[in-house]
């Protein structure tokens, strides 16, 4: 009778264990980017765009485009819950999601695929990973009108920045430090 208890066990800690991996390991697994704590319309009006996993794998950001409007989501792994992060505006669309090595942050460019001009129509935004506090990165004065670029993360909560300023003819890059809100630079490459 032990054995038997034993060998039942035993299984179903195999198979719990088999679906959190599944979870884990497989991008696409629908319940992982379908469930939310937000009622869902109908599938027709929305369409769901990339998800990208944190370093860690126990979340992701998903872009889903609802009606015309970007929305960006997190999702839980572990218990399949989505966050909204934030709606765009109407004309506008999130691209080059990327989170930071340890995975407390996630930046990504906010475009309009349509604007009138590339010098002013990306900006990049720094989320913390649980969806909350997103922040835009915004030059100084008088080039805060002005297009930036996630250029990557080049540590845990530093990440660099691409623009292309009416003084200068090249690229320059900045640095943003997430944990403090402060933008440095022009820095040299």
């Amino acid at each position: 009778m032990k054995v038997k208890w034993l060998l039942l066990t035993i299984a179903l800690v195999l198979m719990i264990l088999g679906v959190v991996i599944y979870r884990i390991w497989k991008p696409d697994h629908r319940s992982a980017v379908q469930q939310s704590s937000d009622p869902m319309p109908p599938a027709t009006q929305v369409n769901q765009g990339p998800v990208i996993f944190s370093p860690q794998k126990d979340r992701s950001v998903a872009i889903i485009d609802q009606m015309g409007r970007s929305q960006l989501s997190v999702i839980s792994v572990v218990d399949n819950r989505r966050s909204l992060v934030m709606q765009l505006k109407k004309g506008e669309a999130a691209r080059n999601i990327r989170w930071a090595p340890d995975g407390r942050f996630f930046a990504f460019e906010a475009h309009d695929p349509g604007g009138h001009s590339p010098m002013t129509t990306t900006h990049v935004w720094v989320v913390k990973a649980d969806g909350t506090a997103p922040k835009e990165v915004r030059l100084a004065a008088p080039n805060e009108h002005l297009s930036t670029h996630l250029a990557g993360w080049i540590a845990n909560d530093t990440l660099r920045i691409r623009c292309t300023l009416l003084e200068h003819p090249e690229d320059v890059f900045f640095v943003y430090r997430s944990a403090t809100g402060r933008l440095e630079g022009p820095v040299k490459e």
